[in-house]
């Protein structure tokens, strides 16, 4: 079965369109609930690794620079932060909820987004069983491909001193070209497999939403199994938003850029425009994510029913009020 990917946006766009409350207005309560107070927490609370990259930066001696970061309160800041951390992906599971379930016709509000913590521990379980897999699986794949690119390092640097050549001639010649494109080559490949071994488990959200009674490890296995053969097709799906994202950073670069130009053309003139150049670098970027982000997860909901043949009711327009005569 063949998915079409454009209509699996029209969909999408229809069932925004349709929900109530509306999918931005969800999208812009949820990005407060998370991203808003990730960001109150980070300004709140001292991250210790941000501060002992900010003192080593500086030039502080590393062990110093690690007395100083991880004081008394250190403990307390990391307590808060894992806090936080798990906080978002739970939040993060009630907006797969929200998702899955306005892409089905359901009757979905604000209040979805904090369904998840009813099924918190399976959530958590989930996120973190997905993290440990991932990275065994970044080491499976990094490892052969780490010792196939030191061998042929090694053999090129070996045919450089059999030849008697000059270590900075040599380096700089064509035998330093070859082995930044094995370099290059190297992280290509694993970035490629570890890209195909994720897209196994894009699904899992769902897969769990639909079967809690089965299990973490069940929903994974299911995810697997129905993304069999349809790697590519996902990612190409995921691909086709990449200039809706590449727009959100032009909207914040534009007018960072015309403040920069204001400031070499007139100091004062860029000064008493620079607060409306922060709104529209923080207001832009907000409005166009609130629209984005509902249309992104109904899309790969809408996927997720196709493969599993579960789909809302159809999309209609309002059809006009029936008169009828009463009865006598």
């Amino acid at each position: 079965m063949k998915i079409d990917r454009k209509k699996l946006k029209i969909r999408a766009r229809q069932r925004m369109r349709d929900c109530r409350p509306g999918a931005m207005r969800v999208a812009l309560v949820y990005l407060l609930l998370t991203a808003g107070v990730s960001m109150l927490v980070g300004l709140l609370v001292p991250n210790p690794f941000t501060q002992y990259l900010v003192y080593t930066a500086m030039g502080v001696d590393p062990s110093l620079a690690l007395t100083m970061s991880m004081g008394t309160t250190a403990a307390i800041s990391i307590f808060i932060l894992v806090l936080v951390w798990l906080y978002t992906m739970v939040m993060g599971f009630g907006y797969s909820i929200w998702s899955l379930g306005t892409s089905r016709g359901e009757a979905t509000g604000y209040g979805t987004l904090i369904s998840g913590f009813g099924m918190a521990w399976k959530v958590l379980r989930l996120r973190l069983f997905l993290v440990l897999l991932t990275f065994l699986w970044y080491l499976a794949v990094a490892i052969p491909v780490l010792l196939v690119m030191a061998l042929l390092v090694s053999g090129l640097v070996f045919a450089g001193a059999y030849l008697g050549t000059d270590g900075v001639t040599y380096l700089s010649g064509w035998a330093g070209v070859a082995i930044t494109v094995v370099m290059v080559v190297a992280f290509v490949v694993i970035m490629a497999l570890m890209i195909r071994i994720m897209l196994r488990y894009a699904l899992c959200d769902y897969t769990l939403l639909d079967q809690p009674e089965a299990g973490v490890l069940a929903a994974v296995r299911r995810s697997k199994e129905l993304m069999q053969g349809r790697k590519w097709e996902y990612f190409k799906l995921q691909l086709s938003f990449v200039g809706w994202w590449l727009l959100t950073y032009v909207l914040i670069l534009v007018p960072v850029l015309v403040c920069f130009l204001l400031a070499m053309a007139s100091p004062l003139l860029a000064a008493v425009m620079m607060v409306w150049m922060l709104l529209l670098v923080f207001l832009l970027p907000l409005a166009l994510e609130c629209w984005l982000l509902p249309y992104i997860c109904l899309t790969c909901a809408g996927y997720y029913n196709q493969l599993v043949g579960v789909d809302g009711p159809a999309h209609k327009e309002p059809e006009p009020p029936e008169w009828e005569f009463p009865s006598l």
